[in-house]
């Protein structure tokens, strides 16, 4: 799931703090060690490994298809600025 086309000199294929929420794969995910910097958040994707979830860096928390609430981020985060109900 982690690939990047882009060449090494262009750096790292994710920022800090970059969320990736309620993937859906066939495969189990892991960590992408070295892929981004361990402050990334991985929430919501299947997984065979233990979460980590640390406050101040690497956060995965492995959650199976369908479990994960809000199923949609944006949208609650949207509807939660607009002060709708989600």
């Amino acid at each position: 799931m982690f690939q990047s086309g882009g060449g090494s000199a262009l750096g790292r294929h994710s920022a800090a703090w970059e969320t990736f929420w309620n993937i859906r794969s066939r495969r189990e995910q892991s960590w992408p060690q070295g892929w981004g910097p361990n402050l990334m958040n991985l929430v919501g994707l299947p997984s065979s490994h233990a979460a980590v979830m640390e406050r101040t860096g690497c956060w995965f928390e492995p959650i199976g298809a369908g479990r994960l609430e809000p199923a949609n981020l944006y949208e609650a985060q949207l509807a939660k600025r607009l002060k709708l109900a989600p």
